[in-house]
């Protein structure tokens, strides 16, 4: 695109698969790492999958009972801090972060980033509160299992093979052998 053009048509090339697809690392091959990083998500800010309490003793210890008023709440604000945090990361990495369509008087084409941002971060964190109404609490055996045999073993293939999803004519053989059976 030349720089003549007006500022709406400069940023759009090659911004859509299909003309109606945005280019998101989340539809470009990183759909694994997504679901890893939104499961990796839920358990770090101990939402409702994981936030089971694993001994009994631990249903009435801790900062719920030592704490009350404000202090109470600087804890219950750090852990809505940490969901805008991780919401933040995930616009970035795999909803395209602030890029979106660009429209209207020069005023508001500046303002749209942040806009478009904003409204990315506001879906992931409808996400959070729409899976803590769908999901349903489970043990923590069943977490780990999660972990231990879909999430590691996902990550790993995804960090040696990437998006093409171990299409071997697409990816060169990598040079450590995890099965021990060197050729």
């Amino acid at each position: 695109m030349r720089k003549s053009q007006p500022a709406r048509h400069r940023g759009c090339a090659g911004r859509s698969f299909l003309g109606f697809i945005p280019r998101w690392n989340i539809f470009h091959g990183q759909t694994l790492a997504f679901f890893i990083y939104l499961i990796s998500a839920y358990a770090e800010t101990n939402r409702t999958p994981f936030d089971l309490p694993e001994a009994e003793s631990e249903l009435v210890a801790g900062y719920h009972t030592e704490y009350s008023a404000m202090k109470f709440a600087m804890f219950f604000m750090a852990e809505y801090a940490n969901m805008v945090t991780v919401a933040c990361l995930a616009t970035l990495l795999f909803l395209g972060g602030w890029h979106g369509p660009i429209f209207g008087p020069p005023i508001l084409q500046a303002v749209m980033p942040v806009i478009w941002f904003c409204l990315k971060v506001f879906f992931f964190m409808f996400l959070y509160v729409w899976c803590v109404g769908l999901c349903l609490a489970s043990a923590m055996t069943n977490s780990w299992r999660l972990g231990g045999r879909c999430c590691c073993p996902g990550g790993c293939e995804h960090c040696l093979y990437g998006p093409s999803g171990g299409n071997a004519s697409a990816v060169p053989r990598p040079v450590l052998s995890l099965s021990g059976n060197e050729r």
